[in-house]
């Protein structure tokens, strides 16, 4: 990941916002030994990378107003369009959101950065 990748998304985190929101970057180190396995060997088969990123953001609510869950998923979509000029294009996909854009019921929670 580029320094202005990282720099941008760092800018980005605090941006709008709400009220009692927690919001989160990870970076999850994942090459050494763990590139050593073929990519079938294991259920994670990104061998290349030497990062995965990814963001979240949440309440303390489990039925946050239709305002702050709508503000909260625009801000991960955003967080992780920032980031995707470092991505592989892979994903890891963990907690697959309830509606998808692109209709499967899935889509990427986690951009893999090729560092």
């Amino acid at each position: 990941m580029t320094g202005s990748v990282l720099a941008d998304a760092l800018a980005f985190y605090d941006q709008e916002r709400h009220a009692g929101q927690t919001r989160l970057i990870s970076f999850t180190a994942t090459g050494g030994r763990a590139n050593e396995a073929s990519r079938t060997e294991t259920a994670c088969w990104h061998r290349t990378v030497q990062f995965m990123t990814g963001f979240a953001a949440m309440t303390s609510s489990a039925t946050p107003p239709a305002d702050d869950d709508a503000a909260m998923v625009d801000w991960v979509d955003r967080g992780s369009s920032i980031i995707e000029p470092a991505s592989t294009g892979e994903a890891y996909i963990n907690f697959p959101p309830p509606v998808s854009p692109i209709g499967s019921g899935r889509t990427t929670a986690t951009t893999t950065p090729d560092c």
